[in-house]
């Protein structure tokens, strides 16, 4: 979910690798299909998010919105969900992490593949970034940044 110039954040999960030292070099497809060099900026396992600066890549600064329970959220999938899926925020609880967190309860269908996929409000502003899905569907849990991470 790119936030503006070279600064993706995403789920700390889909940049962490197992066991350390194992995983491929990190790189971006941005949506024409080019592929960027990246490297991670910070990681907070604990939240599931991650920033990572993407080489020769420049987006718009996204514009934010606190989430509230009861708006309606969207956000846009690749695969395995391609698409445009919606949902309402059922609740905005802070995150015990130290970091300036909340999560997001959703009803917006989330499937393996989706972490990191940004979520927006109606007005198109960002709420949160995907993080895991809960076992009851649908729906999920988004973590919203309120501040940057350690």
């Amino acid at each position: 979910m790119a936030v503006g110039g070279a600064i993706v954040l995403t789920a700390a999960h889909a940049v962490r690798c197992d066991p350390p030292g194992t995983a491929p070099e990190l790189v971006v497809v941005d949506a024409a299909g080019i592929v960027h060099g990246a490297s991670v900026r910070w990681r907070a396992d604990a939240i599931d998010l991650a920033e990572i600066e993407v080489e020769a890549f420049s987006a718009p600064r996204a514009t934010y919105a606190r989430p509230r329970a009861g708006a309606i959220i969207c956000s846009e999938h690749a695969g395995p969900t391609a698409g445009r899926a919606c949902g309402l925020i059922t609740t905005v609880g802070e995150f015990p992490s130290g970091a300036v967190t909340v999560d997001i309860f959703h009803t917006l269908p989330v499937a393996p593949g989706n972490s990191g996929s940004g979520v927006y409000d109606a007005a198109g502003k960002l709420v949160g970034v995907i993080t895991h899905h809960t076992l009851l569907q649908p729906g999920g849990l988004a973590s919203s940044v309120l501040g940057r991470a350690p």
